[in-house]
């Protein structure tokens, strides 16, 4: 660590450091760090209680209250990059809670901290870089997004989702320069997605919840699958690749096997086909680029399958098994829905010039694939009422050739930002986290802090390098020994 950086870190008020060197992963000795991860690990615990014994909205407004009380702490502290990391950590419960209490109240408070991070006293100590350029053009082109939408429906609610996935990235990539922080919030966002997973166990044996991450009860239902599976993919990619430094267990192989049986348990049980997708990409991609860590994701990805051919012969066989065949077996319906969309997609958009060039306008269009699903073949259920499900697919319906353009030009500036941090700081997980992104907006549309947190990993955290092993006293005697007899020299 530079002396100015150490420096810098003295002041009173400063912020994130300059990105242009890579910055140092430290462990959480930090113990404003460790402060908002028992934050996260807190409203965990009282949500994942409340969600269990099925009083959903009571947990909803638990979590609303603590997230306020702890975001106006950090708020009056001058410290938005907590509040960052806080809304990071928690991303699993506001992306399930919403269903039960102010669903539009988290693109709100995500874009309320990105606007503190961005326009806040430390925003001007770092400077430009790559992913943190990107990152900014992406939330100024979900905001451009937003606002066109509403100026043609006049609905506020309409597509104001994007924030979700932008707001985050933001919120990633410009804590990334803050020693600690981006850990933090990885450690803390897994810790709430096996809080979700447990507390959505007692749900899973009810008659409209035959997954999990489902949660129904008397007075509503919440949750989906994606929202459940793919959180714990990350947490098994984080476990799995670089020996667990992104959740700080790397000196303990003990405790890597032991969060990493839970967290493959649930994704299992979770029967998430994104989820799943994501994860066997990316221990399969990270066994080919680990070079030396070969044979540990080799080792992890083995004790993946055994857990899995384990669970086939437990009492919880059954909802694995009905997601097993749903995605394998000749009677699958994994990829039909999809598929179907796909096949109205292209039709619709080449309908006439104005429809291929600039789309269809954003807002509802759902009337699209009942009226173009009528004139396919081979669709499985023509004149259906559906919405498309995919990034790619929502932005080409809604602005044509010029949304896909802008979209697959942002995301190919990102992958190359990303393949060359990788290749900088030889750190597999954010690339990984790309590609996941990449591989679950493929099956929904990415509006949700979850992908946005995907994203942004893979964006800010590739600009991260992991900290050495601290050295040892006698090692640091022998070092203090060599600069003096360096100094005396030197007189």
């Amino acid at each position: 660590m530079s002396g100015s950086y150490g420096v810098a870190w003295m002041r009173r008020g400063a912020g994130p450091a300059p990105l242009a060197a890579p910055s140092r992963l430290t462990g959480l000795d930090s113990g404003l760090c460790r402060t908002v991860l028992w934050q996260a690990i807190s409203v965990s615990l009282v949500c994942g209680g409340l969600v269990a014994s099925g009083r959903v909205w009571s947990a909803g407004v638990t979590m609303w209250g603590l997230v306020a009380v702890f975001g106006g702490f950090w708020l009056l502290s001058a410290r938005p990059e907590r509040i960052a990391c806080l809304l990071i950590a928690l991303a699993p419960w506001l992306n399930l809670l919403k269903g039960a209490v102010l669903y539009s109240g988290v693109p709100v408070v995500y874009l309320g901290a990105a606007c503190l991070v961005l326009f806040g006293r430390s925003a001007g100590n770092g400077v430009a870089n790559p992913p943190r350029t990107l990152s900014r053009v992406l939330l100024v082109l979900a905001g451009a997004y937003y606002g066109f939408s509403f100026a043609l429906t006049l609905n506020p609610r309409e597509n104001i989702r994007v924030l979700e996935l932008a707001c985050p990235v933001v919120l990633v990539v410009e804590m990334s320069g803050v020693r600690g922080m981006v850990k933090t919030a990885v450690a803390g966002f897994f810790c709430s997605a096996l809080a979700v997973g447990f507390a959505a166990v007692p749900h899973i044996a009810s008659e409209s919840a035959h997954r999990l991450g489902i949660i129904a009860t008397d007075e509503l239902a919440i949750g989906n699958p994606f929202g459940l599976g793919t959180p714990l993919a990350l947490g098994v990619l984080a476990l799995s690749l670089d020996r667990g430094r992104w959740l700080s267990v790397d000196r303990s192989t003990v405790l890597r096997w032991i969060l990493l049986v839970p967290a493959v348990l649930l994704l299992a049980l979770s029967t998430s086909r994104a989820g799943w997708l994501i994860t066997s990409a990316g221990l399969l991609g990270g066994a080919l680029i680990a070079g030396r860590q070969r044979w540990r994701l080799v080792l992890a990805i083995s004790a993946v399958v055994a857990i899995g051919f384990m669970l086939s012969l437990s009492p919880w066989a059954e909802p694995f098994q009905r997601g097993w065949n749903r995605t394998f077996t000749k009677d699958r319906d994994a990829s039909s829905g999809r598929a179907d969309q796909w096949k109205v997609f292209v039709r619709a958009i080449v309908d006439s010039p104005r429809s291929l060039c600039a789309g269809y306008g954003p807002g509802d269009n759902s009337w699209i694939y009942r009226r173009f699903s009528m004139e396919v073949q081979g669709i499985a259920n023509p004149g259906g009422q559906a919405v498309f499900h995919g990034l790619l697919m929502h932005v080409g319906i809604a602005l044509g050739l010029l949304g896909l353009t802008t979209v697959l030009g942002w995301e190919v500036l990102a992958l190359r930002s990303t393949v060359a941090g990788f290749f900088h700081t030889r750190e597999a997980f954010p690339l990984m986290c790309f590609v996941g992104f990449l591989l679950g907006s493929l099956t929904v549309t990415g509006f949700d802090p979850i992908s946005g947190t995907f994203l942004g990993i893979g964006l800010g955290g590739s600009r991260l390098v992991s900290a050495p092993r601290r050295p040892t006293i006698g090692a640091r005697r022998t070092q203090g020994l060599d600069q003096g007899q360096d100094l005396v020299r030197g007189m």
